[in-house]
């Protein structure tokens, strides 16, 4: 099965957050489940965007109305106090049905240090539900204190750690050291200098796949945003463009890995 683990969807139905505003992207569940079906992709993980901040009835609608397609992924108010932030997770999944929530480190001034991410990150262990991290290479200590003290909860690292350098592509190497870390391979656009098929990417794809197994790794597209780059298909194809990478690695990353993850 073929598993995209990175999108986002809006609708111009839902009244995004004020502060903001939808993006002049097509991004609905009909465009998306259009390009699914061309390029033979199975199923989605909607990552809530920013956009809607907290209100996830943009997702929750679209993953009720194509329960088969789709999975959703929170974005958790790290501003609230840890119990009722823990609560309204718990409702979330149980009730919801939600597989997993994303932490954007931006939220408050102490980013992954915050004690309602701890909270969380404990909890989500709690509920088997992994943690996605927004997080970027000026990050990395605080995420490798979240995954010392959290080893029980599984954490994805979004779009390569954005790795932007030697230093930044050693430590997220680094973090391969612990069993509970997962890394998205996604967004290949944003930590590329060159055009598809991103050649200056797939030196660090081989690297990961050494440091952490395919099977910690996960493809993602971060469509509708991949859209203004080239086109879905070559998105969730762009693995297959990297030599030295055996069919079996190439399954887990397409899709076995966020199968298990997302319990698809």
């Amino acid at each position: 099965m073929k598993v995209d683990a990175h999108v986002h969807i809006w609708d111009t139905r839902f009244k995004p957050h004020k502060e903001h505003p939808l993006p002049p992207i097509q991004a609905t569940a009909t465009d998306l489940l259009a390009n699914m079906d061309k390029a033979n992709v199975q199923k989605a993980v909607i990552v809530q965007p920013i956009n809607y901040k907290f209100n996830h009835d943009c997702i929750t609608t679209a993953v009720k109305q194509h329960p088969h397609r789709f999975v959703a992924v929170a974005l958790m108010d790290s501003t609230l106090p840890a119990q009722q932030a823990c609560s309204t997770l718990q409702t979330l999944v149980q009730q919801h049905d939600f597989r997993g929530f994303r932490i954007n480190p931006t939220f408050t001034a102490d980013g992954f240090a915050n004690e309602c991410v701890h909270a969380l990150t404990d909890c989500a262990a709690k509920l088997d539900v992994p943690v996605t991290l927004f997080a970027r290479p000026q990050h990395v200590d605080d995420v490798t204190k979240l995954v010392q003290q959290h080893a029980q909860s599984k954490i994805i690292v979004d779009h390569f750690g954005f790795v932007d350098s030697k230093e930044s592509r050693e430590r997220l190497l680094y973090l391969s050291r612990y069993g509970n870390v997962y890394v998205k391979v996604s967004a290949w656009f944003r930590v590329s200098s060159q055009r598809w098929p991103h050649k200056d990417v797939h030196e660090l794809l081989s690297d990961l796949i050494g440091a952490y197994g395919a099977h910690r790794l996960l493809l993602g597209s971060d469509y509708p945003f991949v859209k203004q780059e080239y086109s879905y298909q070559d998105a969730m194809n762009v693995v297959h463009q990297v030599d030295k990478v055996c069919e079996k690695d190439k399954q887990w990353m397409c899709g076995d890995t966020a199968s298990v993850l997302y319990k698809l």
